[in-house]
């Protein structure tokens, strides 16, 4: 039987999103530093092939800050509806029931 893989935390996609970006960094880095060493010949494929490792990094970079905007916003919206619910448990503790019949 085939199990449907359990959604990631956002946490944990953040994580991912940032590790990617690094590994794409990292082979840019390595493939510009072996086009100066290279041949003129495997100069310029090495070049091109930097350039579109480096657009990966830029790509997956741009999707990790698309995932920690919506982390951020989960953050966001659980501690607003903490605070609104607070604000009216304190509000009740304050005025009490009893302030509704004071003359």
């Amino acid at each position: 039987m085939k199990t449907s893989p359990e959604p990631q935390s956002p946490m944990q996609q953040r994580k991912n999103m940032l590790r990617v970006s690094y590994v794409f960094v990292l082979l840019a880095i390595g493939t510009f530093t072996f086009a100066v060493r290279a041949s003129h010949a495997a100069q310029e494929a090495l070049i091109v092939l930097g350039i579109v490792l480096a657009g990966g990094g830029i790509w997956s970079f741009l999707r990790f800050l698309r995932v920690a905007d919506t982390h951020q916003r989960l953050i966001n919206h659980e501690a607003t509806s903490f605070a609104f619910v607070a604000s009216f448990n304190d509000s009740d503790s304050f005025l009490g029931p009893r302030s509704l019949f004071r003359h």
